[in-house]
């Protein structure tokens, strides 16, 4: 199903779409219409490179919370709770995340796993489009950047 069918509509300035292939690839790209694929990896300067710098604002409020919970202004629960509305922000980055036949289980345990470390609270799984099938495979597979 496609999520901008959905009634809780994704806004197009917060939307970001995953897409893992094969070979550890990662095809990304920002809003929903007219795409402006990107391609990149999960290196360091990857693809938790591009979730931290679009995810800087909610980044930043986190950091801060977690100073005023060292120096112990706000409680772990209050911390949580927090965390949790920053994380939520209507505003802040949803990622889609997709995977094509070729990617492995591994590269969605590891995007999973970069959307905790990049603190992104909003996101989802979902299907390929055919659309995205076919705009894959105009790009191809960049063997540039798979080390």
């Amino acid at each position: 199903k496609d999520p901008t069918d959905d009634p809780t509509k994704v806004k197009e300035s917060t939307a970001m779409t995953v897409i893992l292939s094969s070979n550890d690839s990662i095809y990304y790209y920002f809003g929903i219409t007219d795409p402006k694929v990107e391609v990149t990896n999960f290196s360091k300067d990857g693809i938790r490179k591009v979730l931290l710098e679009k995810n800087a604002a909610q980044v930043q409020q986190i950091n801060l919370l977690k100073v005023k919970l060292n120096k112990k202004e706000i409680t772990k629960d209050e911390y949580r709770k927090k965390v949790s509305e920053v994380k939520a922000d209507k505003d802040a980055l949803m990622v889609l995340i997709k995977a094509d036949d070729t990617s492995k289980y591994k590269n969605l345990v590891d995007i999973l796993d970069e959307m905790s470390i990049t603190n992104i609270g909003r996101y989802a799984i979902v299907d390929l489009t055919p659309e995205e099938i076919e705009l894959i495979k105009t790009i191809g597979t960049p063997q540039a950047i798979i080390n």
